[in-house]
């Protein structure tokens, strides 16, 4: 493959159909599924500015709504973690059934409600994750925060909530007590994106070609 390749994905998951869009770069590392909730434009924009960061990092995407354009403005669905969790799962098989997708490294992506899918999925996944990034994360949502993760996990908060940041320290806390695989970063858009991407590009890579690419330890504000 000597090109970026594009093209639309669409699922029928639980009987709701949900589009997306997967970029591939020649010869990605590894690829990031961003999981979000169905949250409207603001965290779409949220998903194109990263999208587009982690091609730059030769990263491959799949940006998917857990939400069909019909319950998309249904608080019920948006916020049911068990139903969210069950298409992350379906999403994650459709990419090992891909010619071009299932040899690579999968992490994830969480973005609001679907932080917390994403933490629910960790806690009993059926695909190998890398690890994952929670973006602005509804976490709080999520009913279950597991103390001993199998992935790498990085808490990133820029919008200015006091119960958005404190549901996330909360999250992180319990878990880097007993984890030390969990950061949190703390930093405005839109330089967080580019700290996000060399993180991804480190836990994508094989061990031996990450020793030298793991992001400074001040980038991240514990």
């Amino acid at each position: 493959m000597n090109q970026t390749t594009r093209r639309p994905v669409n699922l029928v998951v639980g009987g709701k159909p949900l589009d997306g869009v997967v970029t591939v770069p020649p010869d990605p590392l590894g690829l990031v599924v961003c999981v979000s909730g169905g949250q409207g434009t603001q965290h779409a924009t949220l998903e194109t500015e990263l999208s587009s960061r982690l091609h730059d990092h030769n990263i491959a995407t799949l940006v998917m709504e857990l939400v069909s354009v019909e319950d998309s403005s249904n608080r019920a669905v948006r916020t049911d973690m068990e139903t969210l969790t069950r298409r992350l799962d379906e999403q994650l098989a459709w990419v090992r059934n891909q010619d071009d997708l299932e040899s690579l490294d999968v992490a994830l992506c969480g973005l609001g409600t679907g932080a917390a899918a994403t933490l629910e999925y960790l806690a009993t996944q059926s695909v190998d994750i890398s690890g994952a990034t929670l973006l602005d994360g509804r976490v709080g949502l999520a009913s279950v925060v597991s103390s001993t993760l199998r992935s790498p996990l990085l808490f990133s908060v820029a919008e200015p909530s006091r119960q958005l940041e404190t549901e996330n320290r909360d999250a992180y806390e319990r878990i880097n007590a007993t984890d030390s695989a969990a950061h949190f970063l703390q930093a405005p858009d839109p330089d967080r994106f580019d700290i996000i991407a060399r993180w991804f590009e480190s836990i994508l890579r094989p061990a031996k070609q990450a020793v030298n690419s793991q992001p400074a330890a001040d980038e991240y504000e514990a």
